[in-house]
């Protein structure tokens, strides 16, 4: 009996362990649109994943999802069109989302909590039956050598110096097996690579000021664009600093909040082609990082102590991968300007960033919206940024859905 009841346990453990973590719950965040677009972003892979139209079922074979490093993976988007029966609606989305977390099997257990999740519901009645149904998880790949790219470009004005073109892993406008067209849109809007700049200019009065810049692959058009307004606009005597970060230079198989490295500083009495190649040289020697987030407050905390007389930092920062080290906010004792890239009307924001900006009483800037904090707001006020709800509570900024 004693040995029944123990192996009987022995399975019960096994069990537990083989057993995927359950995705459903981060799906929470819904919004509707006519029609899902796929968009290209720099830097990013895209892998589509369809199901059958009213169905819990796909053909798309599921292992290619282990092609994927988990830690790389930014956001996962389940999208369908919108149904009569919500009831069943909602079954269905139980299911697929099940399905999607029984293919990752154990691999996403660490790194469930630092993807961005949305659900989008596609409205357009009159085309329901052929609206793309699944899911399309988006992932960053590794640096390649961006740091000769953008030396490249910037010293020689080069319109021919661009990193390679990357090509998505599922290119197909229809789907013919399931019936369906799946939009894509594929010329980002040069506009948006400025947000950096235009923010900068906006509010020149951030004086004696670091500028701390993420330059992981996918922040490679900001970066760009930063360093060729500095080079026109360039001033030696102005007061003003950089940190480049690139959360680690090489592969590390373990990363130690403060300690993480890959932090890169220069000052403008450096010379502008110092700056450039620091920037460069931070660039190229992150080509082995392998994780979605940064170490955003380490690179802020390190240049505080560099450039202990500054009274502003601004962090330009990637929306779509979290700092990991938001330990540090306990050091940071000047306003923090978070100026996030990659912030789209359908994505939502980081609240470690907003958390950052509000902690520091500094501000946090979109393209479309700029929210600055002067003072800490009182317990339970809410407020709507970037058409998200807000809320602090126990001092802190959470997202929250009005009922």
């Amino acid at each position: 009996m004693k040995r029944e009841i123990l192996l009987g346990a022995i399975t019960i453990i096994l069990t537990l362990n083989v057993s995927a973590i359950d995705l459903n719950p981060f799906f929470k965040y819904k919004h509707e649109k006519e029609i899902y677009v796929v968009k290209k972003e720099f830097g990013i892979k895209k892998i589509v994943i369809p199901f059958y139209f009213n169905k819990a079922s796909t053909s798309f074979d599921l292992k290619q999802l282990l092609r994927i490093r988990p830690g790389m993976i930014r956001k996962i988007t389940y999208t369908y069109a919108d149904n009569i029966s919500k009831l069943s609606q909602k079954e269905l989305n139980r299911n697929r989302i099940t399905i999607l977390s029984d293919a990752f099997s154990r691999r996403l257990d660490k790194h469930a909590r630092e993807i961005l999740y949305e659900t989008c519901i596609q409205t357009k009645a009159e085309a329901r039956r052929q609206l793309f149904t699944g899911f399309v998880i988006s992932f960053e790949l590794p640096n390649q050598n961006l740091g000769n790219a953008l030396e490249s470009a910037l010293n020689y004005d080069s319109k021919t110096s661009h990193p390679k073109k990357i090509k998505s892993i599922f290119q197909i406008d229809t789907l013919i097996e399931y019936d369906y067209h799946l939009y894509r849109y594929e010329n980002h809007s040069h506009g948006e690579f400025k947000i950096a700049i235009n923010k900068l200019k906006k509010y020149s009065y951030w004086k004696n000021r670091v500028i701390v810049t993420d330059v992981t692959g996918s922040m490679y058009p900001y970066t760009k664009q930063i360093l060729l307004w500095l080079k026109l606009n360039y001033t030696k005597h102005s007061n003003q600093s950089y940190v480049f970060f690139n959360d680690g230079d090489g592969p590390k198989t373990k990363k130690y909040i403060g300690k993480t490295g890959g932090i890169y500083y220069c000052k403008n009495s450096d010379g502008f082609n110092n700056i450039l190649k620091t920037a460069a040289k931070a660039m190229n020697n992150s080509k082995g990082n392998i994780d979605l987030v940064e170490n955003d407050l380490e690179a802020i905390d390190k240049g505080c102590e560099k450039f202990w007389q500054a009274k502003n930092i601004v962090l330009i920062a990637d929306n779509n991968a979290p700092p990991r080290d938001t330990a540090l906010l306990v050091n940071i004792d000047k306003p923090v300007h978070v100026i996030l890239c990659g912030v789209k009307d359908d994505r939502a924001i980081r609240t470690a960033y907003l958390n950052l900006a509000y902690k520091t009483n500094g501000s946090i800037h979109t393209m479309e919206q700029d929210l600055l904090f002067i003072t800490q707001s009182n317990e339970g006020k809410t407020f709507t940024f970037m058409g998200n709800n807000y809320i602090v509570r126990n001092g802190k900024l959470e997202r929250y859905e009005k009922t």
